[in-house]
């Protein structure tokens, strides 16, 4: 029950306070973007947009340019290769197209080699007619150092650093021919063997182009894609001549071609940005000196390495042929700033309101459910420890009355247990009325001994002939202050409590009994009452010191009480400015601790 109007006031308020807020702050920042939007709009150049737009104009020309090469089988990528097909009396053997093709704009070279032959796998290149002459020996060199680089990161990242995957089914026969890495010897000797492969397929798989960027101490930028193709494994194959059987284990190929940096990152960024770009933005180019944001100007940095998404070998190289987009800013920062600042100073305001106002709503909620439980199970206590007495006492005084009992012992029997029950009875309300008296700071304190107070009361426990409880009274204790009666008070209740929850059988060792110390703990005098009871958890240590506040269920709970007993001790305590801390016991059970305030006299 308690959960759910937590719940019920938790909804009411969100429904009442909390959404409208919340829909109108949304309301109002929407406003204000579409406010920044139409100041955008009426300035004579599209300010933070412009890099955005540039950014997306590079990424879509490289996308193209990617894909088309994705298109491309691998097989294009071998000097000569066997088309699909062509399996007949003879073979016939075409050039790569990349050879006999026009070249591709930014493309200066392709090349390819067996990933399975290690980091000094041999590299095989193509180049275009007409495409621009790069630096042969340069670009060896860097394409040697990919291969071993490829190399030792394939055991830390997997086949390839991307997850686009194209699987294609290819005749066995043609994929057989086109990993040879000179296949005219064999197929001029195995040709039967090969026919036999005829009608079978065997699956490759294609991953996407991977665009890195690495540059020479010099500080030469190479710009190069690769992409790797992967043959499943085929162990019929080896049964064929040897040749013909290198494909039993399958196969890994790594296709790659070179790039111009200069082109992608300087020459195109310039070309769409006469395209993309208009009014007052202007494209600064990498080498052009740095402008300064002040005035009416706003500097936008655009990294065409970073938006193209290209990997570098070196991170810092992320920020290469960084380029400027200048752009006029001076009324729209004022106008968006101050509006910002006001939005957020509201809600800022609005958000601590509404936090505040929900803490003191559940704290609220929650302090009056656990009052309202501790009162339900203080009337169900009352109620049940009222019963049993008042039973009692009607049931002896009606036997009295119509004189079933004759004896003059057994009447003073029944007279003593009328009077016990009486007794009883007016403990519970004395209780009752003890908690409304009690307050801190009593005048009736006086300073003296804990130790000899405790051992007074000792006589007084022991006369009514109990043997559950063994005595441990420190001499030379500070002395702090005290009442005769609040301490009467502590101490029998503590008692009480612990023979309700751990009595002692007969015969027990000392070990076992109710223990009553008195000694120093951190300097402050302190009475122990140990029990070897169930103990008490530890959410609920400082719960039980509540008023009318018992562990479980007052309808289901067998041992009797009002919950009172342990409040009281609390209450006495602090009414004498010391406290009541509730320990475990080493061995099971638990230790009630009551320290002291020292007398004013010794500080």
């Amino acid at each position: 029950m308690g959960r759910s109007k937590r719940r019920t006031a938790l909804i009411l308020y969100c429904l009442l306070l909390v959404l409208p807020t919340a829909v109108l702050a949304t309301l109002h920042w929407y406003q204000l973007r579409w406010d920044a939007r139409e100041t955008l709009e009426a300035m004579p150049a599209e300010a933070r947009h412009a890099a955005t737009r540039l950014g997306d104009a590079l990424r879509a020309r490289l996308h193209t340019l990617l894909e088309s090469e994705d298109r491309r089988p691998w097989y294009h990528y071998r000097p000569m290769y066997a088309p699909p097909g062509s399996l007949g009396a003879e073979i016939p053997f075409l050039p790569s197209p990349f050879t006999i093709e026009p070249p591709v704009e930014g493309v200066l070279c392709r090349f390819s080699y067996d990933f399975d032959e290690g980091a000094e796998a041999p590299l095989r290149y193509l180049e275009s007619e007409g495409a621009p002459t790069p630096d042969h020996d340069r670009l060896h060199q860097v394409a040697r150092d990919l291969v071993g680089r490829e190399w030792r990161n394939s055991f830390l990242r997997g086949t390839s650093p991307r997850s686009d995957l194209r699987r294609e089914e290819f005749p066995l026969a043609v994929a057989v021919i086109n990993s040879l890495e000179d296949p005219l010897p064999c197929i001029a000797n195995e040709l039967a063997a090969l026919r036999e492969l005829q009608g079978q397929q065997i699956a490759v798989r294609t991953f996407g182009f991977h665009l890195q960027l690495s540059r020479e101490t010099d500080g030469t930028p190479f710009l190069y894609a690769t992409r790797r193709v992967w043959i499943e494994p085929r162990p019929e194959l080896a049964e064929l001549p040897t040749c013909l059987s290198e494909l039993a284990g399958g196969a890994t190929f790594v296709d790659g071609f070179f790039l111009d940096p200069l082109w992608l990152l300087e020459s195109l960024p310039a070309a769409m940005a006469e395209q993309v770009l208009g009014g007052s933005q202007m494209l600064l180019a990498p080498d052009s000196p740095a402008v300064m944001p002040g005035g009416d100007l706003e500097v936008v940095r655009l990294h065409p390495v970073e938006e193209l998404q290209i990997e570098t070998v070196d991170p810092a190289d992320r920020y290469y042929s960084s380029m400027q987009v200048v752009i006029s800013t001076a009324r729209m920062k004022d106008h968006f700033r101050g509006q910002m600042l006001r939005f957020f100073g509201v809600a800022a305001m609005l958000s601590c309101s509404l936090g505040t106002g929900l803490w003191l709503l559940l704290a609220s909620v929650r302090r009056d459910l656990e009052h309202a439980r501790r009162t339900e199970n203080f009337v169900s206590a009352v109620t049940h420890e009222l019963r049993t007495p008042v039973a009692a006492i009607r049931l002896y005084a009606e036997m009295l009355r119509d004189g079933w009992v004759a004896e003059p012992d057994r009447q003073n029997e029944y007279h003593e247990r009328i009077v016990s029950e009486t007794q009883r009875l007016e403990t519970m309300v004395e209780r009752v009325l003890e908690k409304g008296r009690l307050v801190p700071g009593r005048e009736k304190a006086r300073d003296g001994d804990l130790s000899e107070a405790v051992a007074e009361l000792c006589a007084e426990f022991e006369s009514t002939g109990a043997r559950d409880l063994v005595w441990e009274l420190e001499e030379g204790l500070p002395d702090v202050r005290l009442d005769d009666e609040a301490l009467h008070s502590i101490l029998t209740n503590l008692v009480e409590n612990a023979r309700k929850y751990a009595p002692v059988p007969l015969g027990s060792p000392d070990e076992e009994k109710i223990r009553i110390t008195t000694r120093l703990e951190d300097g402050r005098p302190v009475l122990e009452v140990s029990d070897r009871g169930p103990g008490i958890p530890d959410a609920e240590k400082q719960r039980v010191l509540r008023a009318f506040y018992r562990i479980g269920n007052e309808a289901t709970r067998s041992s009797r009480g009002t919950g009172l007993g342990l409040h009281l001790v609390d209450l006495q305590a602090r009414a004498l400015g010391g406290g009541v801390t509730i320990l475990d016991r080493a061995g099971g059970g638990a230790t009630f601790r009551v320290h002291f305030q020292k007398s004013r006299a010794k500080g």
